[in-house]
């Protein structure tokens, strides 16, 4: 990368923009805010590759009361580095953000480079950049452990490989790549493929037979992959990831999932009030302008795309706001859209459309920066809605996690975690295969599941983990499983037994 002026504004942009939003405030945090259960599950899978077993093929989570965790997931490829590199430096929580964030690095510096296509310059280039990276969405999610903005950042690579083996520089060497960061991309997540889709669609006349057959290669990677992974879930009877599509079951649930989703999760976006502009401009402009151009076409097909997918997974997109991190592409090329048709190259600028798209370049990035800043500071905020972590206060995990390892430095005592509501979050925070309960268990699949797993191997599993928040009537069924407290600092353990 030369540090030439242009690469100097872009590095200038994306750190002022990173330490300024609040994205570095977690540093020091493991899986916390907005969806920390789906943050746990991922970052599980590194500490399982790093604690018991390098074994790509074989990813684990925490929760081991089938196939000691093992389950089928997405390409893991992120968290295997991030256990590669726990080998080298350590067992750090940051270590997983950072490889995010790097790989949001150069997401963004395909995009720039994507964008110096339509505009040459700087000044409007660098308020472009600002103003579609500053959502609540990419700043919160760029530093985290889902997998959603990686695979973000390899569509953007791909797209960017694309427009140069179209415009053909190094033809070869750029479809080659194209092809490649699409596979990763939709490895990491299948539905990013709608670009790979919608670029195969653009340039599909040009390509000769070899070039189409290659094609072939990103989905015989991803099918292969995912068809793997359903068998391995198959097998474990693991579930923690969803393989398949979550439709509605009637036009009435589409409709109360849709207005839910939306009203929910539209300002982690952008300012709702952004978005009705946008959609507004788009439309009038796609109806009376540049109808021609390359970026409209490609924009609608991303949109056509993007609609499927929430069709296909709606119910997921009434709960899990970073589902909507797949309608970035179509927001990003919408938007060298409308540049292209109202500002590039006008000395003179006619009509109401193109002197708001000229006061909405230069005005809205620092309006959109406040908001997501503001949005990112509630989502870290303790007790805030945004927020929204099960675990809150990791002081006395911290403690329990330094007991347990006092008692049993080896780490092959496994616990019994009560009570918590995601699969994963608790046994992750203290670092220990195991089991959770969840609060919604009867006291008859509780007693069920313990007398299990003693069954099974009792020479492994010794501790009970209940939360502070929890007390034990002296009739609780849990009474029938344990011997006096081993601790009272942090969480309250005890020691199992048989009844």
């Amino acid at each position: 990368m030369k540090l030439n002026r242009d690469t100097l504004w872009f590095l200038a942009i994306f750190a002022l923009s990173t330490i300024v939003s609040g994205t570095l405030i977690q540093s020091n945090f493991p899986p916390y805010g907005m969806h920390q259960g789906a943050q746990a599950d991922r970052a599980c899978i590194a500490l399982n590759y790093f604690q018991e077993s390098m074994n790509f093929f074989l990813p684990r989570v925490m929760e081991n009361r089938a196939s000691d965790g093992i389950c089928g997931l997405e390409f893991p490829i992120l968290p295997y580095i991030s256990a590669c590199l726990y080998n080298v430096f350590g067992f750090h929580d940051v270590i997983y953000r950072l490889l995010l964030l790097t790989l949001w690095f150069f997401g963004q510096r395909a995009a720039w480079k994507m964008s110096l296509l339509i505009i040459p310059k700087l000044t409007h280039r660098a308020f472009f950049h600002f103003l579609w990276t500053s959502s609540p969405l990419l700043f919160f999610y760029s530093f985290n452990f889902l997998p959603d903005i990686a695979a973000l950042s390899f569509s953007l690579i791909a797209w960017h490989h694309f427009f140069e083996f179209k415009n053909g520089k190094l033809i070869n060497h750029n479809f080659h790549l194209f092809l490649l960061f699409s596979a990763l991309s939709g490895l990491l997540k299948v539905t990013f493929l709608i670009n790979f889709i919608a670029a195969i669609i653009i340039r599909w006349k040009q390509l000769n037979i070899l070039s189409r057959l290659k094609l072939l290669l990103p989905v015989l990677a991803v099918g292969t992959w995912y068809f793997y992974s359903a068998q391995l879930t198959k097998s474990t009877c693991n579930l923690h990831f969803l393989q398949q599509m979550n439709p509605p079951s009637s036009m009435a649930e589409l409709i109360e999932n849709s207005r839910y989703a939306l009203d929910t999760w539209m300002d982690q976006i952008y300012p709702r009030n952004f978005l009705l502009v946008f959609v507004i401009i788009m439309l009038i402009s796609a109806q009376q302008f540049n109808r021609q151009s390359d970026l409209l076409k490609i924009s609608g097909l991303l949109f056509g795309g993007f609609l499927s997918v929430f069709l296909l997974f709606n119910r997921q997109f009434r709960f899990h706001d970073y589902y909507f991190i797949q309608a970035f592409p179509f927001i990003f090329f919408g938007l060298l859209y409308l540049y292209e048709t109202h500002l590039k190259n006008k000395l003179i600028y006619t009509g109401l459309i193109s002197i708001l798209a000229l006061v909405g370049l230069f005005i809205t990035p620092f309006y959109q920066f406040s908001h997501a800043k503001n949005i990112v500071r509630r989502t870290l905020t303790p007790k805030d809605y945004y927020n929204q972590s099960f675990f809150q206060d990791f002081t006395s995990f911290e403690k329990t996690k330094r007991v347990l390892d006092s008692i049993d430095p080896t780490r092959k005592k496994e616990i019994i975690f009560a009570f918590d509501p995601t699969p994963n979050t608790s046994l992750y925070l203290l670092q220990r295969q195991g089991i959770r309960l969840a609060p919604d268990f009867d006291s008859a699949l509780c007693s069920q599941i313990i007398q299990e797993k003693l069954k099974k191997d009792p020479s492994t599993l010794q501790y009970l983990i209940i939360q502070d928040l929890y007390s034990l009537p002296k009739n609780h069924f849990f009474r029938h499983f344990i011997v006096p407290q081993t601790d009272e600092s942090g969480l309250k353990i005890y020691t199992l037994k048989n009844p």
